[in-house]
């Protein structure tokens, strides 16, 4: 028998694993997409670089994603997701505030974009590890609720996934330009720029906060029918 939609919705989203997970990743990405909205700023003021030296920054940072692809996989198969994930934001995280110690360094402007280009391949690293874990993370949830529902339910949860990371999307936008409207985006007041990299960790450090309760999953396969008569 198929359970009702608003019945299926009603579990999901009562499945504690599920809201931790989504809390986790609602709020790191708040402030991490805050980020990402302003680095041409932050880039062309903060590092006195040009517009095309987003781009230049971008080639460690892939480079370093990429890397992280082939160690984490290994990892996966001797560290709990949970833990890996957990390393992968703490990665980004602890990295955010350097936004806004670098563009303060008395230092030769060449330095800074060196800098720079340390910290993008800093949060590379995590951000490539992160491209591995989602989805064997969510996968998880989505086993564990077979083992309880005996139904596979991996539309909803993805659906509502998707609505959630609309949802930090649409307020990163907010909080980034909260930030530079209070505390300036120009050359003359640049404070707004630097400050959203440490406003995105404190959003991080919640995250993190939650990802240390959630639960270490072990979920191994099994027939659905197993123990019914």
């Amino acid at each position: 028998m198929t359970t009702p939609p608003l019945r299926v919705l009603s579990q999901t989203l009562g499945n504690r694993v599920f809201m931790q997970y989504l809390a986790i990743f609602f709020l790191f990405n708040l402030g991490y997409l805050a980020v990402q909205r302003v680095l041409p700023y932050w880039v062309t003021i903060g590092l006195r670089g040009s517009t095309s030296t987003v781009s230049v920054l971008m080639m460690p940072y892939i480079v370093a994603a990429m890397a992280a692809l082939a160690f984490t996989d290994r990892l996966a198969k001797r560290i709990p997701i949970k833990w890996l994930v957990f390393m992968a934001l703490a990665i980004i995280t602890t990295g955010l505030p350097m936004m806004y110690l670098i563009p303060n360094l008395a230092v030769d402007v060449s330095v800074k974009i060196v800098l720079g280009a340390l910290l993008f391949a800093y949060c590379g690293i995590g951000q490539g590890m992160q491209y591995v874990l989602l989805t064997p993370m969510i996968g998880q949830i989505i086993d564990l609720d077979e083992r309880t529902s005996g139904e596979r339910r991996e539309a909803i949860y993805q659906s509502v996934s998707g609505l959630a990371w609309k949802g930090s999307q649409a307020l990163s936008v907010y909080v980034a330009t909260l930030t530079m409207s209070i505390f300036g985006n120009s050359v003359e007041h640049p404070m707004g720029i630097y400050l959203v990299g440490p406003i995105a960790a404190v959003f991080g450090l919640l995250g993190l906060a939650v990802c240390w309760t959630y639960p270490v999953l072990h979920i191994t396969k099994q027939p659905v029918n197993e123990g019914l008569p």
